[in-house]
């Protein structure tokens, strides 16, 4: 099934930033030929003043006033090191890890930074080109990806030990994942065509061939499936599904028009998978592997953060400026204006926040997942990544370039705290 999500009719942005939208159906002629149902987007415009006024009419309230909750707010800024690219949490020991790749010659590094007092406490050495990483919170270790000299190094949290393992069939490996559960780590060699499955305890590699450029992973413990999101220019690459049990893959093939990078992401609760790319979401069933999708008409679809409390699906739209919201029960969306370049969004599920990033005004917009209302945080130059740790409600925002315009010096990390 095919289904539009138009981003024309843009919720009107008031000064706060809040807007709530909504839906209406007509009926439109499908791809075939056959009659399907175009959801478009009618704004609604909420008014603080207006409800503050009729809330005043007819005299005054005899209800007790309650405080109102602390919003998000930035609460510190921690210097970290030169192009900073990645950063992960362990939330158990409520440690922070940014890998930073430094010069791209030298052996790039990784900063741990104790979530408690935001001061900087380990400095490990990574190898050359540092571009992705992850953490396995159980055996307390990280692993950063390391592009420029196909490797991975390991880093003992425990002993601040590390080990560098070369990634012999792989080329520019990138992006990783742990599976906490079985204690394998896939790494994405977006040079190569492959993933690289490595045993957590031996560090043993084994190659599995997937299509060209593999960019993300997502991964779902409860069924050990593995879903890597491939990238082709100027044709659509299909979404690659691992066994990991056997290593078996099954392919996926995807809508012409995701075409360019594409992103995953996974709802552990419902089974589905969301590739975004293009103008294009495709939701595949985990269990059948069948596909729907929703188009967007216009912009360029990209990263996806997900809320599997809710069943809400937000995908930034850097064309137009905004995040796309999904209902995953009834695909039924709607559309937030962000600020200039939504790239990475983050979830903090408990509170049913979300975070966007948006890397060309230094901002991050902040919407409220039930209202759909937002606000806007200031951060440093060039936000491009982001993690949260859902014990503590701390956002870990990397701003590549610091206060740097020109981006030759030290980046930093922003500390959001969520609402409380």
């Amino acid at each position: 099934m095919k289904t539009s999500f138009l981003t024309s009719d843009q919720p009107v942005p008031l000064p706060n930033g809040s807007g709530i939208g909504a839906q209406r159906d007509s009926t439109w002629q499908g791809r075939f030929g056959r009659k399907m149902k175009r959801r478009h987007l009618v704004t609604l415009v909420f008014a603080p003043l207006l409800f503050a006024a009729l809330n005043g009419c007819g005299g005054s309230s005899s209800s007790t006033p309650t405080q109102s909750p602390v919003p998000a707010q930035v609460i510190t800024t921690v210097p970290i090191g030169v192009v900073p690219v990645a950063v992960a949490v362990n939330s158990p020991t409520n440690r922070i890890y940014v890998a930073n790749r430094g010069n791209g010659v030298s052996p790039g590094n990784v900063m741990a930074i104790d979530g408690a007092t935001n001061a900087v406490t380990v400095v490990a050495t990574a190898g050359v080109g540092p571009c992705g990483i992850a953490v396995n919170s159980l055996s307390n270790k990280i692993y950063v990806t390391n592009s420029y000299e196909d490797s991975v190094t390991v880093i003992d949290a425990g002993t601040n030990n590390t080990q560098t393992i070369s990634l012999t069939v792989g080329s520019f490996p990138c992006a990783v994942a742990v599976d906490v559960a079985t204690n394998m780590v896939y790494i994405a060699n977006y040079g190569r065509g492959s993933i690289t499955v490595m045993d957590g305890s031996t560090y043993n590699p084994t190659t599995v061939p997937v299509a060209n450029g593999p960019t993300n992973i997502a991964i779902n413990s409860a069924t050990n499936k593995i879903y890597v999101s491939n990238s082709r220019r100027g044709s659509a690459s299909p979404l690659t599904v691992i066994d990991g049990a056997t290593l078996q893959t099954t392919s996926v093939p995807l809508d012409p028009l995701v075409s360019g990078t594409s992103y995953v992401a996974l709802n552990s609760v419902t089974n589905d998978v969301y590739v975004s790319g293009g103008v294009i979401v495709t939701v595949v069933d985990g269990a059948t592997l069948a596909t729907s999708t929703l188009t967007a008409d216009g912009g360029s679809l990209g990263a996806i953060g997900l809320n599997a409390n809710t069943n809400k699906v937000y995908v930034a739209n850097n064309g137009t400026n905004s995040v796309e919201v999904i209902d995953g029960a009834t695909m039924g969306t709607l559309m937030v204006p962000t600020g200039q370049y939504p790239g990475v969004i983050a979830v903090d599920e408990a509170l049913n926040q979300i975070y966007v990033l948006n890397r060309d005004s230094g901002t991050v917009t902040v919407i409220d997942g039930a209202s759909n209302a937002t606000s806007l945080l200031s951060v440093g130059l060039s936000p491009i990544a982001a993690t949260v740790n859902p014990t503590t409600h701390r956002v870990y925002v990397v701003n590549q370039c610091g206060s740097d315009s020109k981006c030759s010096t030290n980046g930093t990390l922003t500390v959001v705290e969520g609402p409380h």
